[in-house]
């Protein structure tokens, strides 16, 4: 039953570390061929959470067309780090709608490094104790 558990822990961890990797290299991908630009925050997106209230900035910004586009955030907190009228350095692909980031190492690399370090704890978890198991056979 062990073995089932930690050879569970081992896919696991590639899976992470997998999601990892394809994560990072569109966020490689978006830094060297997206388009950087300014976007003006218009509003804070108050939400009431269980720790009390979120804060999603929603963000406006004008294309190489000069339309100009709204989108939201994709990350929340509980305290709102921006202002309302604040300029913040964004990057997005042209032709992907909604691929908007803030050029911060959160917002890009934030799930990559999360799900990096997930995926080499628990397969070196997984592994470790596999060998272990095996060894002593």
């Amino acid at each position: 039953m062990k073995n089932i558990i930690f050879g569970f822990l081992l896919l696991l961890g590639v899976f992470f570390l997998v999601f990892s990797v394809n994560r990072y290299t569109k966020v490689r991908s978006l830094l060297q061929t997206g388009t950087t630009t300014k976007a003006l925050v218009i509003d804070e997106g108050e939400e009431s959470g269980m720790d009390g209230y979120e804060y999603t900035p929603i963000f406006e910004y004008k294309d190489n067309e000069n339309n100009t586009i709204t989108f939201v955030s994709s990350t929340t907190s509980t305290n709102f780090k921006y202002s309302v009228g604040d300029s913040v350095d964004i990057i997005y692909f042209e032709d992907e709608p909604n691929s908007e980031k803030i050029n911060s190492f959160f917002d890009l690399y934030g799930l990559a490094f999360v799900f990096g370090v997930l995926g080499i704890v628990f397969s070196v978890i997984g592994l470790g104790f596999l060998i272990h198991s095996f060894r002593n056979k």
